[in-house]
């Protein structure tokens, strides 16, 4: 039996390539809009807490 290992190279695909500057905008955007996504996350949860509290 031949138990010598076997190589595999990879590369990264063209469209893989992409990817970093994709990432990089999306991290930006994020930077950007995080203050507004969570004030509308708080206000989310407000609203749901309060219709829960009307409900009992």
């Amino acid at each position: 039996m031949d138990t010598r290992q076997v190589a595999v190279e990879y590369r990264i695909a063209p469209l893989g390539k992409m990817l970093p500057q994709l990432i990089d905008a999306l991290l930006g955007w994020s930077e950007t809009h995080l203050p507004e996504v969570q004030r509308a996350q708080t206000l989310r949860r407000a609203v749901a807490q309060r219709r829960v509290a009307l409900r009992d």
